[in-house]
């Protein structure tokens, strides 16, 4: 029974890497696997850590690989219902978070300065070509997309005016633009985890505003 409760969560988290504007990683953290699932990718030794991943992971790729189309369309044609639900998963996270996080003056300038390099780079008009060092530089993005809850890939990628070419990279498995893809999410996760896990460590409060904003 666990095992299913692990797979559904799977599949909830890819519905979250698929929906433009949705963090798959905070759905993670409403379902309360996101820390779990960091501490034991750490930890891959451990059979039994092995085993959590599998079945999380196996239910989000069967999400983003089987259900993508599905997903979509629920979201373009019943938006309000799709996204009530997704909401209602994101704000019944926020009394999680609130608790982690403690109120002093060096955390509010902390976000004040965060909020500033947000609002900043928000408002870079960026020219991006299409090329093959760039599936790469996306592959990248979707690692860190993945990893640190609050951020949207799919929204990123349309702002970015690259949607289209992220969603047909997954009907083109062994092209070299999706080798390429792959290759900079296997190396962007990697980093990315451990960033994550040391922040976790040493600066859980002020990632947990990071989280929060």
């Amino acid at each position: 029974m666990n095992n299913l409760i692990l797979f559904i969560k799977g599949i909830i988290i890819g519905i979250g890497k698929i929906l433009p504007g949705v963090s798959g990683s905070f759905l993670a953290i409403s379902l309360n696997v996101y820390e779990e699932a960091i501490s034991r990718i750490m930890n891959l030794k451990n059979k039994d850590n092995l085993k959590y991943l599998f079945f999380l992971g196996i239910g989000i790729i069967i999400s983003i690989m089987f259900m993508s189309k599905y997903l979509l369309y629920l979201y373009n044609s019943y938006y309000a219902v799709t996204m009530s639900l997704i909401i209602g998963l994101i704000v019944g996270t926020i009394p999680c978070l609130l608790k982690e996080i403690k109120i002093n003056i060096k955390n509010i300038i902390f976000t004040f300065i965060f909020l500033f390099i947000l609002s900043f780079l928000l408002n870079i008009d960026l020219n991006i070509k299409i090329n093959l060092f760039f599936y790469f530089i996306m592959g990248l993005i979707e690692a860190i997309t993945t990893i640190i809850p609050g951020i949207s890939s799919s929204a990123i990628y349309i702002n970015l005016n690259i949607y289209n070419s992220y969603l047909d990279l997954f009907t083109h498995f062994f092209s070299l633009n999706f080798i390429l893809f792959f290759l900079g999410l296997i190396i962007g996760l990697i980093f990315t985890l451990k960033l994550v896990s040391y922040l976790f460590k040493n600066y859980r409060n002020i990632t947990f505003i990071f989280i929060f904003i």
